[in-house]
């Protein structure tokens, strides 16, 4: 529960699954560059402004939520991604993270 009888999941843990999405794609892109056990993420990028927006809530009686994420950027330089990344709940979208960032580095 978010909240004392308000049985939400938190806005917060809908923007961190979009972000543990980009760690996965960040993994696949760079492994062969980093010792898995020395991998640092850098959340948000640091000098990468974002936004995010709520359009609803998930709550107990919803079935399926669904994280998408739609890569805008690789610099495969600085081991950095830049997505757009949306959390749909029974087919509805009701979070947007808008270009948000990664920067992954050992």
């Amino acid at each position: 529960a978010h909240f004392y009888k308000d049985p939400v999941w938190p806005g917060s843990l809908g923007l961190e699954s979009l972000i543990q999405l980009l760690k996965v794609v960040a993994l696949d892109r760079w492994q062969d560059r980093v010792d898995d056990k020395k991998v640092v993420f850098e959340v948000m990028a640091l000098g990468h402004e974002h936004s995010w927006i709520y359009r609803g809530q998930i709550i107990p009686e919803n079935r399926q939520v669904t994280v998408e994420a739609t890569i805008l950027a690789f610099d495969d330089n600085t081991m950095t991604l830049q997505a757009e990344g949306y959390l749909s709940v029974d087919g509805r979208i009701i979070y947007q993270m808008n270009n948000f960032a990664l920067k992954m580095s050992h």
